[in-house]
């Protein structure tokens, strides 16, 4: 991720970007088949990246929000398995009130033709999201298997992982 500055404008205080922070799965898990289960196990990215005003909080891989406004999520996943499969996907659930219900906001898939050894898998997806109450406001990320697989993580690259900026008032 970088970081531009145009002219002596750069993106931090009222104008331009108030907050960005990253987070990456720290090591690879494996996921059991089609259980719709929420990624663990991510850090804050430290490896040529600072976050820009009050980042998320996380607990249990559910993100809380430090203020309202309009925020860019960007997502991508690595996955693998020596298993034959058709797909892999994750998904965006975001609760609005306090965690009690999380709802799918963005699907991100993958098609995966046979192969008869270890295959992986990339995607990315985005999303908007526009948090009115950081009181109540949410997400986290879902996998969604087909068979049983590894999300890839790394304590020192991002193999999976997310960036969020707010770049906007609500």
């Amino acid at each position: 991720m970088a970081i531009i500055k145009v002219g002596n404008q750069g993106f931090s205080g009222t104008k331009g970007i108030t907050m960005a922070d990253a987070f990456r799965k720290t090591v690879g898990s494996t996921f059991t088949a089609l259980t719709n289960t929420t990624i663990t196990g991510w850090e804050r990215v430290d490896t040529e990246f600072s976050q820009i005003g009050t980042g998320l909080t996380e607990s249990s891989g559910v993100f809380t929000f430090p203020q309202t406004g309009i925020y860019f999520i960007s997502f991508s996943g690595t996955f693998s398995d020596t298993q034959n499969v058709r797909y892999v996907g994750n998904h965006l659930h975001v609760s609005t009130d306090g965690g009690s219900n999380f709802e799918v906001r963005s699907y991100g898939y993958q098609a995966i033709p046979y192969v008869s050894s270890t295959w992986y898998s990339s995607h990315h997806q985005t999303h908007i999201l526009d948090v009115t109450d950081i009181s109540n406001f949410q997400f986290k990320w879902v996998i969604n298997p087909e068979v049983n697989m590894t999300v890839s993580g790394n304590t020192s690259n991002r193999r999976t992982g997310f960036e969020i900026f707010r770049i906007g008032d609500t």
